[in-house]
Formats: structure tokens, sequence, C-alpha cells
């Protein structure tokens, strides 16, 4: 972490301070010369330093003569530069506390009563005061993670600090979010340090995130010079600092060159990475099919003709780790089937692999038409009345379209009927299917007229004058039709009567419907 991307530019200049001062070793006016500041400046930053733990020596330099001081530092200039790290919590130190010793010591034993159960709470207005309350959380929270936690800073989360009962803190002054709580001592931590967020990488603010998160771990974490990035970067380095989910994106796909040429677009050529070298033209992708063939065949056991049931991404990369090789799958992109096909090439066909087609990339609905017609015609041989029967979400899922039934880009928004109209345009009706029902709202209300208009006029044809002597309620459970009687958003009660007149108001009265109640 850099030293000025967390601190104000008076405290950066203690570093230089201490710098000089073990160089120099001269009077303040020298020394105040060599920082092109006044002395008096000086004077203020000594001081500051003494507060800070870091002594400065005082010698006359003629001890017979009133004249003139060295200054010089008492510890060695690494170790001076090491407390000054530690007192404003530049990565992996908290900051320190400015309260005075007695003060964080009344603090700390506050804290252990409350831990042994000689207090049952906090004492009242203990953090009201502004000025003091960070400064009071930070001599509680480095004393907790060590003591009390016992976790890694990033492992921690809101249970934890429930058990060190620090939660009551968090959410009345936090907003109940632990990296707010934790960041007030660990002012260098990262929001994405702490686990998973849900769409953080999402939209232009998060791949503005990802470029300044990608530079960050390179620069501040990992230290890499930008020369030796393509030959030192892994996927590792990436998850070890709890950013997967970046690297995972389909942005990048596992890919470090694809990271790497996001954050510093033209800086890096695929071929420089070390898993492009050696898995890269024809030698490499020989390469790939034999470890992709031996991982398969011997390692995992799985005949060809069950691959594309048997072998799943996580499966196959998981045998990939445990070997030792890394670099494969990002030729391919982490595309199974591709990684298959260059082994078994015109074995398969995309479609054999349920979990590989990504319906994000296929963004045309032609394409899942194309698929679901295959799937019902060709693979499972259903007729009209065996979709109706037959087909559900969990049929679908099994058989890989879970993707298409929930991808943004084709609009389906998990209906199976809006995946079976997009294959077979209005031949089937919504109210058809199990699991796409939706009889709330004004929409809902619509919905039901369409679908009891449907029933009479369309399916059965019955005339005005025989619909109230032939209507029953298994006419409605014939064709999927039950729950909407029994919707208690549509009030029908389970009477065909009420479905009637709710459809056709005022053209029916009770006493046409001789068998109204129930059957």
């Amino acid at each position: 972490m850099l030293v000025d991307n967390i601190l104000n530019d008076e405290d950066a200049k203690l570093y230089d301070v201490c710098i000089v001062i073990d160089s120099v070793e001269g009077s303040l006016k020298q020394i105040a010369e060599r920082l092109v500041v006044t002395v008096r400046t000086v004077e203020r930053k000594i001081k500051r330093l003494n507060y800070l733990g870091i002594k400065v020596r005082i010698n006359r330099k003629d001890k017979d003569k009133n004249t003139d001081y060295n200054y010089s530092l008492e510890d060695c200039v690494e170790e001076a530069l090491l407390k000054l790290d530690k007192s404003f919590g530049v990565r992996p130190y908290p900051k320190s506390s400015s309260l005075p010793k007695e003060e964080q010591e009344k603090v700390l034993d506050t804290y252990k009563k409350l831990l042994n159960g000689e207090i049952s709470h906090w004492p009242y207005y203990f953090f009201d005061d502004v000025e003091t309350r960070d400064e009071k959380i930070r001599v509680i929270i480095p004393f907790s993670i060590e003591n009390v936690i016992k976790r890694e800073l990033k492992d921690v989360c809101y249970k934890n600090l429930a058990k060190a009962k620090l939660n009551v803190v968090c959410n009345k002054y936090y907003g109940a979010s632990p990296f707010l709580f934790l960041k007030t001592s660990y002012i260098w931590l990262k929001e994405w340090e702490l686990g998973k967020i849900k769409g953080i990488w999402k939209g232009k603010k998060g791949k503005q995130l990802m470029k300044e998160t990608i530079k960050w771990l390179i620069e501040d974490v990992l230290h890499y010079s930008l020369d030796e990035v393509p030959q030192r970067i892994r996927v590792k380095d990436f998850r070890d600092n709890n950013l997967g989910g970046l690297i995972q994106q389909p942005l990048f796909r596992l890919s470090p060159y694809k990271v790497l040429d996001f954050a510093y677009p033209g800086r890096f050529r695929k071929a420089q990475f070390a898993y492009a070298k050696k898995w890269g033209g024809k030698r490499g992708l020989n390469r790939a099919a034999k470890v992709t063939r031996n991982i398969i065949e011997n390692k995992l056991g799985i005949n060809l003709k069950e691959i594309p049931k048997e072998l799943t991404r996580n499966k196959f990369h998981q045998a990939l780790r445990e070997k030792g090789i890394s670099g494969l799958q990002h030729v391919f992109g982490m595309r199974l089937y591709e990684i298959v096909d260059n082994a078994y090439p015109g074995k398969f066909q995309r479609r054999d692999f349920t979990r590989a087609f990504s319906w994000k990339n296929d963004r045309n609905k032609e394409t899942a038409a194309r698929e679901v017609r295959y799937f019902i015609e060709e693979k499972k041989k259903w007729g009209v009345e065996d979709i109706l029967k037959k087909i559900n979400q969990e049929v679908l899922v099994e058989n890989g379209f879970s993707g298409m039934l929930t991808s943004k880009f084709l609009g389906f928004k998990g209906s199976i009927f809006a995946a079976i109209n997009n294959a077979y345009p209005g031949k089937f009706k919504e109210w058809q299917f199990k699991g796409t029902r939706k009889w709330k709202g004004e929409k809902g209300r619509k919905l039901a007229r369409e679908a009891i208009k449907w029933l009479v006029e369309e399916r059965y044809g019955w005339s005005q004058e025989e619909l109230p002597r032939k209507i029953r309620v298994y006419h409605f459970r014939q064709n999927g039709l039950s729950g909407l009687l029994a919707s208690d958003d549509l009030g029908l009660r389970n009477s065909p009567y009420l479905a009637i007149n709710f459809t056709y108001p005022g053209k029916y009265f009770k006493k046409d419907f001789p068998t109204c109640k129930r059957v």
C-alpha cells in the first residue's frame, strides 16, 4: 500500500523528516534547508515524532560552549519508518489511537469487563462523542481481532463482531457495515477484501473500480513491476486477495492476460504470458489435447460416451489444479466444450454439453429457439401434449437450460412459457404451463379473463345458451386453470359462475348455473 494513498500531506512528510535526520544528523537549520521548510516547521515535526514514540536525540556540538545542537534518531531509520507505518495504519498495521495511554487503558478495561460479563452493555454515552469515538474504536478493534475473534481480517464478518460484542456499536454508528467499522482502525482496507459483495463489479462504476482494483493488486499489494507481471501473475494471486469474483467475470474468464490488458490497455501481448507460451500454437494445442485425455480417462475415469453428462467445468479444473497444471484452461477461455473438442475433434457437438452453452455470449433468441426445438423434437421426441404434461423447470435445468431461462440477454426471466413461446410462437398459452401462472394485480386479472375466454370460446366453443349448463370445475382443472379458480387474488372461490361473471359481467345470473357449487 502506498503511503501517500492514505496519509495527508503533513503526516506523509514525517517519513521525509526521519530520512533527512538520519542522513544529516545536523542542526535544525541544516535539516530545514534539506527539507526546504522553516526551522519552526522542523521543530513541530520533531515534537510529533516524539509523540508517536520515535525518539529524536539532541546532541550539543560543543560541550564547553553554548552552541547549536545536532539532532539524530535514537533508533535506526528502518525501525523509525516501521513505527510510522504502525501509527498511521499503513498495511498491514492498524492505525494507532491518538488518545493518551491512560485513556486507552480505560477503554480497554471497559471492553474486557463487557467480555467477562462484569457489565451487561457498553456504558451509556460511551461512544456518543464524535471526536473520540473513532479513537476508542482504534483501541478496541486490534485487541478484539487478536484475542477474541482470532481470524484473518479478510475472514471477519458480522457474526464475528456479534461474538466479540461489537455488533451494537457497528449497527448504531457504522450502518451495520463490518467494512466501515473495521476501516476505522485498518484505514488501508478495501471493501472487496471482506468477502463477496453482490454487484460490486456491475455497470460503468464497476468497470472503473475493476481497473483501480487490478492496479492496486499489482502495484500496492504484490509489488510486481510491469515488466515482470506476465511471468509472475497467477489466478491464485487474485483468489488470495479476495478477488476471485473479479477474475471470474465473463469479461475475463479467469485469464490473467485479459485482466491485465483491461487495466493497462495495449501494454501487454498474450504471447508474453507464461501459459500462452506453453499451450499456444500447434505444439501447445497437441500438448493440451494429451493432458485433457489423460485427466478425463485416467484421473477422472470417465468413458468417452459419458463425457458430456459426467464432465463438468469445476471437476475438470479441480483435477488440473491437483496435478499442478495451470494455464491450459485460459487458452480456451474456460470453455469446456472447446477444451474437449481439442482433445476429441468432431466427437461431440456443443449442445451435447448441458453446462457448456453460454447464453451470455449467444444473445439472439433464434439460437435459444433452435436449441429448445432440438431438445423437444430430436432428443425427447415429444408431441404437443407431451410438452404440456412433461415440460417443467426441473427438466429444463437438468438438460442445461437454466442459464437460458435466467439470461438477461434473452429476457425470459425464468418463465418456461417465454422460452417455449420463443421456440413455438403462438402455439401455446401461458396458463398451460406449470409455474408460470400469475394472477396478481391488474396484469393478473387481465390474463385471467383471457384464459377464461380461451377456455369457453376456443377450447370448447360453447354458445351463450349452453355455457351455463355445461361448464364445470373439472374443465378448468383439465386445462391447467385450477389455480385460477382457487386464487385468493381473484376471489373466485372455486366457482365456475363467479369465473364466468368475472369475464362476462352482468351477462349471466346465478340461477342459470344448475351446478354452480364446487364439483
